[in-house]
């Protein structure tokens, strides 16, 4: 089953990895010679408007991309899919997971980009940068989630509706990442290609 899985994928998993590779390699150039692929005064403008309101609100939905969140979630889903036999979904999942966690790890350990820093980010992280574990877990785990979901709907509005939610929730928990300003949107971009990975 997951023979087949990356059998019927493989154009689309090799077009992904291509892309990240690409990504990266042009994110190091222009590291190199001291930019990158972010407009810090676009940002700031975002960064400087924030309201409380706001602020909470994407405090909640940045919880639900935290590793110990994603973590419990996938063992949950796990046994909801043991319990109706599909082994080659659980092994997927866990497949799709580590993957991400190894290769945000990784990318963490060889760019060590800062995170923004001064008043831009309403918190503080004490990890690098780049690439993002939040918008890489979102996506491994809502986006597998919405796949496996929508594969299973009879009705095409059931599968819509599963794909479409599954893609709020990523774009939302990434968009948290940037307004709580603990973000670089390259970060966000590389950690959702590792997490399609």
């Amino acid at each position: 089953m997951v023979k087949h899985f990356f059998k019927k994928n493989r154009l689309f998993l090799t077009g992904l990895g291509i892309a990240a590779v690409l990504f990266f390699i042009l994110e190091s150039i222009l590291i190199k010679f001291g930019g990158r692929l972010d407009g810090l005064n676009v940002w700031s403008a975002l960064w400087e408007t924030r309201s409380n309101g706001w602020i909470y609100l994407f405090l909640w939905v940045t919880a639900l991309g935290k590793e110990i969140v994603v973590i419990s979630l996938a063992i949950v889903l796990s046994v909801i899919l043991w319990f109706y036999r599909k082994q080659a979904e659980i092994l997927g999942l866990w497949l799709a997971l580590l993957g991400a966690g190894i290769f945000v790890i990784l990318g963490k350990a060889v760019f060590q980009y800062a995170r923004p820093g001064g008043l831009i980010p309403f918190y503080f992280e004490n990890s690098n940068s780049f690439p993002s574990g939040h918008a890489a877990l979102a996506l491994a785990f809502y986006g597998f989630l919405g796949v496996i979901a929508a594969r299973d709907f009879k009705k095409y509005w059931a599968r819509i509706l599963a794909v479409g939610s599954a893609a709020f929730l990523i774009f939302a928990i990434s968009w948290s990442r940037l307004y709580l300003g603990v973000h670089f949107p390259s970060d966000i971009l590389a950690g959702l290609l590792v997490g399609g990975l």
